[in-house]
């Protein structure tokens, strides 16, 4: 049994890249004629020679590749991106290298590497690839393409832009209409049709596919996300691939049982069978439990074969209608077309569509009525041969010859295939449900995720509980004996996290079912400010601040003040200890025995003797304080500098970060870059906030940094807090 899984095995990659290769095709075919007849049909009486120039919009390096597969054998080419074209010598000279290798560059040659001339004595067609063309410098491109529109060269320019094909375009809106004039330009854009089309055809020709079968099912929460997000950002193959195996990723993170998604033959993992058992409600046998998972996994992908196959009829028979002039459910097109109707059929909310287009059938006169008969016969012919054996039963209303009968067959039949996928057990291990997409990974907030991360450090410390519990997963048994409805590891997570439960790891022991249940606090409740980090404290002070202007020393004496703070109770911690050690050294020689009888004494000794110790306890007592005071001074000044050390690291920490700029005119201060208001309902946070310096803008209580030029560099209002200028 494999500990890992990688989402796209060799033959799913065979299947997706078949599909994206027809999608390619058009435009590849037409970008390689283009280049194949670039210099057969020239305009003549032009004043200077064009050089032809192919211009590829939203070219995905999935395309690129593909387009550079299928370039003929004897076109030369010369890739250059824009770190390949700094200066013009740079670019001149890396152009013309990338033709030229050592068996055909000159060696007797005079002439410069970065000389046009060098490719004077080459035939062959040679095409110029320009990669990221919108990043390159617009004035040394136009002087390279000015120096190569001056030769009779067979140079082909073939450029991949980012952006979308737009009237006008980035080429004819950025560069000068001198260099416009020597272009010969043919614009393309790599996908021939719109991106929803796009994203329709993928997924149909993949996940919702009746010959294709996944080995993870994308649930209605995930699909949603993906395509939310290709439709608003970015509609490229290569984006819809990088949020598949975004999905996969966290689904095999986060589900523990993912590990079964291919059913090994068998187990030996004590961890994984305690929670198989408790998914399953079965004792833990090992052959009892693989057999129940081996059963599960064929019933869930017979379940999901229907549901596909349930689509394609959906779709096969919404097209029909459509063709033959009827408007059957005009809101599939108005609510984004396919893609969402497959999210719904997910979710279990076709049931209307489904009766619709059934009332439609019973409708449709003789010819039409064959035609839709001899369509679906067509489609089930096309099954694989196993779906089709196991489907005859099912297909005898197809048989049926009036409409209203068959009308009813269809409805019924579509409804027992597009029934939703997480109701059969352990749905969980080969289905995503309505588990949330990662758009933290696609979107990072960066800004907003560092300044949350340093006002509330310890959230990023808390141990996610995504382990089943034995005592939630019981409470659902007692409602549902057969353990077919068992929750999964995503609602357990949600329902513990809401219950503010953080339990330990189901799979830290070998004996799971001795793991024990730790209820405690959650760890996000709001800490007083000197149990933070260092950097986290001051940056606290930072956003607490009223004003633009932050004076560097105020800022570390209100520092100083929280870290007082933590160091008290620290002492008091130490006292506690050494009390404790006391009273345990107090009963260890209690327990040691009765001390040995002094002496008697005469009460004239017995005198002197109280005198004398007496004298010596008061000299031992002032020495004691002298050599305290001495380690109090010590400590203070070792105390002093370890406060001067963290708050320079912590500074120099928040000006990485971009959080401080300095100003030339006052030394003393900086000046902040993040305004965001923070709520603070704790009256500890107002902690040693007095002396905190701020000097406020046109709206602050202080003042801006124009008004202290009025006093000069020894101004009574330096280094004055908020509240404080009256008072003194």
């Amino acid at each position: 049994m494999s500990a890992f899984y990688i989402p796209y095995a060799p033959q799913d990659d065979t299947d997706e890249n078949a599909s994206v290769d027809g999608l390619y095709k058009p435009t590849v075919a037409s970008v390689i004629h283009t280049i194949a007849t670039a210099y057969t049909t020239v305009l003549p009486g032009l004043p200077y020679p064009e050089l032809p120039t192919i211009a590829v919009h939203n070219a995905s390096p999935l395309f690129i590749n593909t387009l550079l597969k299928h370039l003929p054998d004897n076109v030369l080419t010369s890739p250059l991106f824009p770190s390949d074209i700094t200066t013009l010598t740079a670019g001149m000279k890396n152009l013309i290298s990338g033709f030229l290798d050592d068996t055909t560059r000159p060696t007797n040659s005079r002439l410069a590497a970065y000389d046009i001339d060098l490719l004077e004595d080459v035939d062959d067609p040679l095409v110029v690839i320009l990669h990221d063309f919108e990043q390159i410098d617009v004035a040394i491109m136009q002087d390279m393409l000015h120096i190569c529109s001056t030769k009779p060269l067979s140079l082909i320019f073939l450029i991949f832009l980012n952006s979308p094909s737009t009237t006008p375009s980035f080429i004819h809106t950025t560069y000068s209409r001198n260099t416009l004039c020597r272009l010969r330009i043919q614009s393309f854009s790599s996908l021939p049709f719109d991106s929803n089309r796009l994203l329709e055809h993928l997924l149909l020709k993949t996940f919702f596919n009746p010959a294709f079968t996944p080995d993870l099912v994308l649930g209605p929460t995930v699909l949603e996300s993906i395509i939310d997000f290709f439709l608003r950002h970015h509609s490229s193959v290569d984006t819809l691939l990088t949020t598949l195996q975004l999905a996969y990723l966290k689904h095999f993170l986060i589900e523990p049982l993912s590990i079964l998604n291919n059913p090994p033959t068998t187990l030996t993992n004590d961890s994984i069978l305690s929670l198989l058992s408790s998914r399953l409600n079965l004792p833990v046998d090992p052959t009892v439990l693989l057999s129940h998972l081996h059963q599960h996994h064929s019933t869930f992908f017979h379940n999901y074969q229907n549901f596909r196959l349930g689509l394609t009829l959906l779709f096969e028979v919404y097209t029909f209608l459509i063709k033959k002039g009827y408007k059957p459910l005009r809101h599939w097109e108005n609510q984004g077309g396919r893609t969402k109707v497959i999210v719904n059929a997910l979710r279990g909310y076709v049931d209307r569509d489904i009766k619709t287009l059934s009332m439609y059938v019973r409708k449709l006169r003789q010819e039409p009525f064959r035609e839709l008969v001899l369509l679906l016969n067509a489609v089930f012919a096309s099954l694989p041969g196993e779906m089709r054996k196991s489907q005859k039963e099912a297909m005898k209303f197809v048989d049926l010859e009036e409409g209203d009968e068959f009308g009813d067959g269809l409805m019924q039949y579509l409804m027992d295939l597009l029934q939703p996928l997480d109701r059969s057990p352990l749905w969980d291990i080969w289905y995503t449900g309505s588990t949330p997409f990662p758009t933290e990974l696609l979107n990072p907030s960066i800004r907003a995720s560092i300044v949350n991360g340093l006002l509330h450090p310890y959230e990023f410390t808390i141990p996610i509980p995504i382990n089943t519990m034995n005592t939630i997963i019981n409470e659902d048994q007692d409602q549902d004996q057969d353990g077919t409805l068992s929750p999964t590891v995503s609602e357990i997570q949600t329902r513990l996290e809401s219950t503010h439960v953080v339990a330990t790891s189901i799979t830290s022991s070998s004996s799971p079912n001795k793991s024990k249940i730790i209820l405690e606090e959650h760890t996000t409740m709001k800490k007083s400010i000197h149990e933070l980090p260092d950097t986290s404290i001051l940056f606290n002070r930072y956003m607490n601040g009223a004003g633009k202007l932050i004076n560097v020393y105020d800022w570390y004496q209100s520092f100083k003040s929280v870290l007082e703070i933590q160091r008290k109770e620290q002492e008091e911690e130490e006292e506690e200890q050494q009390s404790k050690r006391r009273v345990e050294e107090e009963v260890r020689g209690k327990k040691k025995g009765k001390a040995k009888r002094k002496a008697k004494t005469s009460p004239t000794k017995k005198g002197k003797t109280k005198e004398k110790t007496q004298l010596e306890d008061n000299e031992h007592e002032t020495q004691q304080k002298r050599q305290q005071s001495t380690t109090i001074i010590d400590n203070n000044e070792a105390y002093q500098q370890e406060i001067q050390a963290r708050f320079i690291r912590s500074l120099h920490e928040l000006d990485y970060l971009g959080f401080l700029k300095h100003t030339g005119r006052r030394k003393e201060h900086v000046v902040r870059t993040v305004f965001d208001v923070v709520d603070d309902d704790d009256d500890d946070e107002e902690e040693g906030m007095v002396g905190m310096g701020m000097v406020g803008g046109e709206d602050g209580d202080g003042m801006s940094g124009d008004d202290f030029d009025e006093f000069g560099e020894e101004s009574e209002f330096d280094g004055v807090g908020e509240g404080e200028g009256e008072e003194e």
